[in-house]
């Protein structure tokens, strides 16, 4: 019991402001999105595309990926560069805060305003608005998990758990304004929240999610300047050169079989020399305790260079710049990208299957499904729905699944509902039970039953990428690319089944 006690203790972080700071920096990875997903139920009222908001959105957020792809080439050339990509990340994740502040806000003031395009009036400034924050927040999902290696794999978890309450937070926002009167249909235009009977309006909402963003950007603001959360990169860096200087002098001894103090020392001077001179002296400086623990293997060589603190710290950086650089370097070939297909094809297409059902087709036609059965029915099942997904990942913490037969029935259970919700829309405006409280109560608990399948479903099958025997990096990112696969296909489909067809007249 005392040994585990020890090892639980040692997996605690080491400052808790530090962990608290990434709990709020990793809120502002989705909260925008999730917030405006949470105001749809308003929004097909009081909007002149009425039902059809829920698809335009859905295709307006998945095209904003071309934002993830934009910030991939930029990083790209960074590490042919070998410019160190902590810059790129600190000043990106600046940027991407500030445009989401700014959207936020003008959506607060303009999401109501509409353009008149082909003479018909348009909500042109919505979609804009919420074309610039899915940019934001599918960006931060390849910008704030790398920036996380910079500090102690501690920290890790905080920035999950941020990211389970930026869907946690506006949902519960949400189901505070309130549903609006089920006598009201679309009206397309804003009449008022009273008049609507919610309790406040959306350009109080949107606020709220403006004041999310800036909190996020204060919670990052501390991260990379306050003492504390300076000191746990700085220790991290230096666990990343002591294991490089252990490798080294590992294989020094293995091969001249001299352990002693000099052999070590030496392993340290020959890390030093394959780096190179290359690199300037930074600013990510070591920190003081670091620099103690260098001084037990340089005190055999005290005429050497590296025993002056502007050396050390030099080391230091080139240390890590030289493992990044080293795991830039690992590009596996077509043959092994096959192969890595092929074991995780069932993987894969289920995770596409997944992403196709919930980002695209039921996100699409949603009101469609919900909206005969009352306004409350809708506001229910979509906030209900956000919130389930925090819940099932908390769930798969206590109860993981390592058996790939057992996603493949997940997926297939999810999708025999999602087809229920399906029918049901593609019956509007006289779905079965509809106007009855019972039809209202089985939608919402379907859509919640969803919501839980899919996200337990889809954790379970990351995890296994992740697990991988192979080259995990290229299992995670296959595993990346069939999600947006899958969530864009089902998207463009259910976009153009909404616009152009008459299947939901």
């Amino acid at each position: 019991p005392r040994q585990l006690l020890d090892e639980a203790r040692a997996r605690l972080p080491k400052s808790l402001l530090t962990y608290f700071l990434f709990c709020v920096f990793g809120i502002g990875s989705w909260v925008a999105v999730n917030g405006v997903w949470a105001e749809v139920s308003v929004l097909v009222l009081t909007l002149p595309e009425c039902e059809k908001v829920p698809a335009a959105l859905v295709v307006v957020i998945q095209l904003a990926n071309v934002g993830t792809l934009l910030y991939t080439v930029v990083r790209c050339v960074f590490g042919c560069l070998k410019w160190p990509r902590y810059y790129l990340e600190v000043s990106t994740v600046f940027l991407l805060v500030t445009v989401g502040l700014i959207s936020c806000v003008l959506l607060s003031l303009f999401w109501s305003v509409t353009t008149e395009v082909s003479g018909d009036p348009h909500s042109v400034a919505m979609f804009l608005l919420t074309f610039l924050l899915a940019a934001v927040d599918c960006t931060s999902s390849v910008v704030f998990l790398p920036f996380m290696k910079h500090f102690p794999k501690e920290y890790v978890s905080a920035l999950y758990i941020g990211e389970g309450l930026s869907g946690l937070v506006p949902s519960v926002v949400g189901l505070s304004q309130g549903f609006a009167n089920n006598s009201i249909s679309c009206i397309k235009e804003y009449p008022g929240h009273n008049e609507l009977g919610i309790n406040f309006s959306p350009s109080i909402y949107f606020a709220f999610l403006a004041g999310m963003m800036a909190v996020c950007g204060a919670a990052f603001v501390l991260i990379v300047t306050l003492p504390c959360t300076r000191k746990e990169m700085d220790l991290r860096r230096h666990q990343d050169a002591a294991e490089e200087i252990t490798s080294s002098t590992s294989a020094n001894s293995e091969g001249e079989g001299d352990t002693s103090e000099e052999s070590r020392c030496e392993g340290t001077r020959t890390v030093a020399r394959k780096i190179g001179e290359s690199e300037s002296n930074g600013t990510l400086t070591a920190d003081e305790n670091a620099e103690e623990k260098e001084k037990e293997c340089l005190s055999s060589d005290d005429q050497s260079p590296l025993v002056t603190p502007a050396s050390r710290r030099a080391r230091m950086r080139r240390f890590h710049v030289a493992q990044c650089t080293k795991l830039q370097s690992k590009c596996p070939t077509l043959a092994s990208l096959l192969s890595i297909l092929w074991d995780n094809l069932s993987l894969l297409l289920c995770i596409a299957a997944l992403n196709f059902l919930t980002n695209g087709a039921l996100s699409a036609v949603s009101s469609y499904a919900f909206i005969p059965y009352g306004n409350l029915v809708y506001h229910l099942g979509v906030n209900l729905g956000i919130l389930a997904n925090p819940v099932a990942c908390l769930f798969y913490t206590f109860v993981p699944f390592r058996h790939r037969a057992l996603g493949a029935v997940l997926t297939a259970l999810a999708w025999l509902l999602g087809i229920f919700v399906l029918v049901m829309a593609f019956l509007f405006p006289n779905p079965l039970l509809s106007g009855n409280s019972i039809g209202g109560a089985i939608m919402v608990a379907v859509n919640v039953a969803i919501s839980l399948l899919v996200s337990y479903a889809k954790v379970g099958m990351v995890v296994q990428l992740h697990s991988y025997h192979g080259n995990q990096d290229a299992a995670l990112l296959m595993g990346g690319v069939a999600t947006q696969l899958g969530s864009l296909a089902g998207a463009v489909l259910f976009f153009f089944i909404v616009y152009f067809t008459d299947a939901f007249s």
